[in-house]
């Protein structure tokens, strides 16, 4: 008797698992279907970016650069500055740190 109730055990078990297994393989295969339905767009960028911040002896940061004020090497190759994007007036952290001088005062 123990033997037959093992067996049966283990039938139960293995028809469970293979209930579960089946639902996913129809799930994957519609997420395929929409998958391949879908548009796919490709694109490439060669745009880097490269934040700098600019300061003079006293610690001020220094506005009004140029693209022409910089030198880009990669590898020891220089690169050519194709599109400069000067942040506001006074650096990326000159409101940081005029509130940091505003607290300490």
């Amino acid at each position: 008797m123990p033997r037959m109730s093992l067996t049966l055990r283990l039938l139960v078990v293995l028809s469970l698992s293979f209930g579960a297994a089946r639902p996913q393989s129809r799930q994957s295969k519609e997420t395929q279907k929409r998958a391949d339905d879908e548009e796919v767009v490709t694109v490439r960028s060669h745009l880097v970016n490269v934040d700098v911040s600019v300061k003079d002896k006293k610690g001020n940061y220094v506005n009004d650069l140029r693209a022409d004020d910089f030198t880009v090497f990669e590898n020891g190759v220089r690169q050519k500055v194709e599109f400069f994007n000067p942040p506001l007036a006074g650096g990326a952290g000159a409101g940081v740190e005029s509130a940091a001088k505003t607290a300490r005062e």
